[in-house]
């Protein structure tokens, strides 16, 4: 690509640079976004559907990794972004790299379309989980998975869903942040036809450090001090409830 002035402050643009750069915690995001790709799948059918795409950034490392990625958003400034994308690197091939505007609990797709479906920080923000359900099931195809990464069950009260809203969305009366409950979720999912639910526990690698020599006997099986080990599962445990959870649903 021949760059010139009008490339770089395309390239500049804080949302293209996203997950680098614009204030948010880049480690965890590429940390998740790694885990739920191993969630991914030994499928034929490599097209996937971005749900609730955003800035567009999952779906660009998606497309990267080999995918055929479609992104969905409500919000139209999203199909802007997708094209400045393209523009800006010319390795992201545009036949594989696309948008479109959908409401999530209205995907305007044929039945079946989809191998996988993956939904990165997006259903917490939706109104009827059923009804987004239903329609996940329905675009994905007989194999189909659905792999999600969302907060937990106490998401709508923490300080830092408190401190965003009042910081960018307290004007917004439609903006939604719903807790995502494991129980709630799973019972949801079979209510609409998916036959089974997986969670993939994570610790997040900046949420807790041990000491290394206590570790190593830890991972050994011995007791250190009676503690570490309880330590540990209390962390995983409370995270991946109510911190940071990611699953999958199989069709």
């Amino acid at each position: 690509m021949k760059w010139n002035k009008h490339n770089m402050s395309e390239a500049l643009d804080p949302r293209l640079n996203e997950p680098f750069g614009v204030g948010r915690n880049a480690g965890r995001l590429l940390f998740d976004f790694a885990a739920m790709l191993s969630a991914f799948a030994d499928h034929d059918n490599n097209h996937v559907l971005d749900f609730g795409c955003g800035t567009g950034w999952i779906s660009e490392f998606l497309c990267r990794a080999g995918f055929d990625v479609t992104g969905v958003d409500i919000n139209t400034n999203s199909e802007e972004i997708f094209g400045k994308r393209l523009q800006t690197d010319k390795r992201i091939t545009p036949s594989r790299f696309r948008f479109r505007h959908a409401d999530g609990h209205r995907l305007s797709f044929n039945d079946g379309t989809f191998g996988h479906l993956v939904c990165f920080d997006s259903l917490h923000h939706m109104a009827d989980y059923r009804k987004v359900f239903a329609e996940m099931y329905r675009v994905l195809d007989p194999h189909g998975r659905a792999v999600f990464v969302e907060p937990g069950a106490r998401h709508s009260s923490s300080n830092e869903t408190r401190e965003f809203v009042e910081k960018y969305k307290k004007d917004d009366p439609t903006w939604l942040e719903k807790d995502v409950i494991l129980e709630e979720i799973f019972a949801l999912a079979k209510e609409v036809g998916f036959q089974d639910a997986k969670i993939l526990p994570h610790l997040l690698p900046n949420m807790k450090i041990y000491d290394m020599e206590e570790w190593i006997q830890f991972a050994k099986g011995k007791k250190v001090g009676g503690v570490l080990g309880i330590d540990y599962m209390r962390h995983l445990a409370d995270l991946n409830y109510n911190g940071r959870i990611i699953f999958y649903l199989q069709k």
